[in-house]
C-alpha cells in the first residue's frame, strides 16, 4: 500500500507539472480556449466484474483468501456515477492538453493526463481522439499489477454556445471484457 501511496503522489506530481506547463502555454497561444471537464456517467457493456480470490479452509472455518487451493470468482457491480473534474485547453489547433481526476469504474479515485485530436469544438459537431495514462487501477481486471494504465478513448461531442457534451467509448482492455461509454460535460472559461 505504500508503494501505491508513491504512485499517487508522484502521478499527482506529474499532472501538476502537465497543468502548469498548460497555463503557461496561455499565455504563448494566440488562439486557444480553456474547459473545464465535469467526469459524469459511464455505461459497461458488462454489468459486472470479476475478482478471482482463493477459498481456503483454516481450522475449519471459511475463509477468503489470496493465497492457495480452491479458485473462486465473486462479482462486483461496476460503479457507474464517475464523476470528477478536470481541465482541457487547447494547445494549438485540433490540439488539446488535458488532465483531471474521478472516481473510475472499480469505486478508485484514477488521476489522468493526456492530449487530444479534435476536429474543432468551434463547431456544433465534434470528434476526439484522446490518448493519456491514467492511475488507480492497479489490481483491477483493466490495469492488473499495474499501477499507471494507458488509454484510448475517441469521443464525438455536441455544443451549443460555451458548452459541449462529449460521449466516448473505451474498448475493454487487460483482463477486462468490457467496454465502457463516457459521459463527460465541457464549460469553456
Amino acid at each position: 500500500m505504500e508503494t501505491y501511496n508513491k504512485i499517487v503522489i508522484i502521478t499527482v506530481i506529474s499532472v501538476l507539472l502537465a497543468l502548469s506547463l498548460s497555463l503557461c502555454s496561455i499565455s504563448h497561444a494566440e488562439t486557444g480556449d480553456t474547459w473545464i471537464n465535469l467526469h459524469l456517467k459511464s455505461w459497461h457493456l458488462d454489468d459486472y466484474w470479476r475478482e478471482d480470490v482463493f477459498y481456503t479452509v483454516e481450522n475449519g472455518e471459511n475463509s477468503f483468501t489470496k493465497a492457495t487451493y480452491i479458485p473462486h470468482t465473486i462479482q462486483h457491480k461496476h460503479n457507474e456515477s464517475n464523476l470528477g473534474l478536470g481541465l482541457t485547453h487547447e494547445w494549438i489547433d485540433h490540439l488539446d492538453i488535458r488532465a483531471g481526476a474521478f472516481k473510475n469504474s472499480f469505486d478508485h479515485t484514477s488521476i489522468y493526463t493526456g492530449i487530444g485530436w479534435h476536429t474543432s469544438y468551434d463547431k456544433t459537431f465534434s470528434a476526439t481522439l484522446q490518448v493519456g495514462i491514467a492511475s488507480g487501477y492497479k489490481d483491477t481486471p483493466t490495469g492488473g499489477d499495474s499501477l499507471l494504465i494507458g488509454y484510448i478513448i475517441p469521443t464525438i461531442g455536441i455544443g451549443i454556445d460555451k458548452y459541449r457534451a462529449e460521449i466516448g467509448y473505451i474498448p475493454a482492455m487487460g483482463e477486462s471484457k468490457s467496454g465502457v461509454f463516457t459521459l463527460s460535460i465541457m464549460i469553456k472559461l
